[in-house]
């Protein structure tokens, strides 16, 4: 019985190494990949290797049927955490001022950052979890440091341009980048010993705050770092406080829950391969993909707030597909757009160009459309399905107005 015991441990162990390794390898890809191939890696190969990981690992692993015993301190801690760091993000912009968050001007860009950051942000929580609580217990000290180097490791893209910084930029990169990640990794990994696993991603999330927000508060990256890391230092600090004291009760409690055995995860794999599909499906991985009407020019043919969906065509394959009177989804000066083609013309250098008009607009667009500039044809839509996307864009409009 000792020895079955023990190769179950090491069975264990030998598990989360595996995952630690396959992470890390994925980070050192990205940073090894010429620069023009990173937003793929990023969008589609990233996140298709953690979804992949994550399923296979709570497959091998099973449900760990071991409740937290201590989820009630890792909630409090982490609403706490939620109050203080939208107080610190509402007092630092009124008092400083917001700005335009560069990087999230649209819709757009935030599914896009949550696709690549949110999506691996949650997954890796789950696995950080189960990595530490799989783990033996006299063991978990031992890797808990692991767990903390590796995740600080794959979370900082930013590394990538390390070797090429002097002194001056080095030192931004450790205090605005790696301090701030690797204090929130420690009182994650601490927290995953027994703390409920929506804590650790509320906490998580709220972190990716400068990706997914179109203002931040106006002040430099180091001042707003320095005050995330002092909301980390602190949430450590009181969720050491609340479980210090040792609680009889939680040690009946996880003395009961390791005598179960672990059980099959088919309603969560299968929930999570569907949200692997609406989100590759949404990325236009496959040949038709989605999009939602945000303006009123095709009016009459389908409404703002529609979901619109379109077959891809392939660049070369626009001139023979795309034809009078279809309706394209192409890129107007920057702008994605959904009109129909209307006539055709030919530029100096014999290029055909599309001439393209809303529905409901006087006049054709004032600039012809490229044939490389045509990414599909809609096919069908369904009407009202995209008022919420259409609600966040109107925000968004507003934000875009000088603040």
């Amino acid at each position: 019985m000792t020895k079955s015991i023990s190769t179950k441990k090491l069975f264990l162990l030998s598990e989360a190494a595996v995952v630690l390794v396959v992470l890390a390898a994925v980070q050192v890809v990205m940073f090894l990949v010429p620069g023009e191939f990173v937003p793929i890696y990023q969008r589609v190969f990233r996140p298709a290797v953690y979804f992949a990981v994550t399923i296979i690992y709570l497959i091998y692993s099973g449900r760990d049927e071991r409740g937290a015993v201590k989820a009630r301190e890792s909630v409090a801690v982490a609403v706490f955490f939620a109050v203080l760091y939208a107080g610190a993000f509402a007092v630092t912009g009124i008092f400083l001022g917001f700005s335009r968050n560069m990087e999230v001007s649209s819709l757009q860009s935030v599914i896009r950052n949550f696709w690549i950051y949110g999506t691996t942000a949650i997954l890796t929580e789950i696995l950080r979890i189960r990595i530490i609580r799989g783990a033996p217990e006299k063991y978990r000290d031992k890797i808990a440091p692991i767990v903390v180097f590796v995740y600080t490791f794959i979370q900082i893209d930013e590394a990538r341009r390390l070797f090429t910084l002097e002194i001056r930029g080095i030192l931004e990169f450790f205090f605005i980048s790696f301090l701030p990640v690797l204090v929130l990794n420690t009182l994650l990994t601490h927290m995953a010993r027994g703390g409920a696993l929506k804590s650790l991603i509320v906490i998580r999330l709220l972190s990716l705050a400068p990706a997914l927000l179109p203002v931040l508060p106006g002040v430099h990256r180091a001042v707003w770092a320095a005050v995330v890391s002092t909301l980390y230092f602190l949430a450590m600090f009181i969720y050491i406080l609340s479980t210090k004291e040792s609680n009889p009760q939680a040690a009946r409690i996880t003395k009961r829950y390791a005598k179960y055995d672990k059980k099959p995860l088919k309603a969560p794999i299968f929930f999570t391969v569907c949200v692997v599909l609406l989100f590759m499906f949404n990325a236009k991985v496959f040949r038709y993909y989605p999009s939602v009407v945000l303006t009123p020019s095709m009016s009459g043919t389908f409404e703002p707030g529609a979901v619109v969906f379109i077959e891809k065509v392939k660049p070369e394959r626009v001139y023979y597909t795309v034809e009078q009177g279809d309706v394209i989804h192409f890129k107007y000066r920057s702008v994605e757009r959904v009109h129909r083609v209307m006539d055709f013309r030919y530029s100096s250098d014999d290029e055909l160009l599309y001439i393209t008009q809303g529905d409901a607009n006087p006049a054709p667009d004032s600039t012809p459309v490229k044939q490389e500039e045509v990414y599909g044809i809609v096919k069908a839509y369904i009407p009202h399905l995209g008022y919420p996307v259409l609600i966040w864009d109107s925000f968004f409009r507003r934000q875009a107005q000088p603040l």
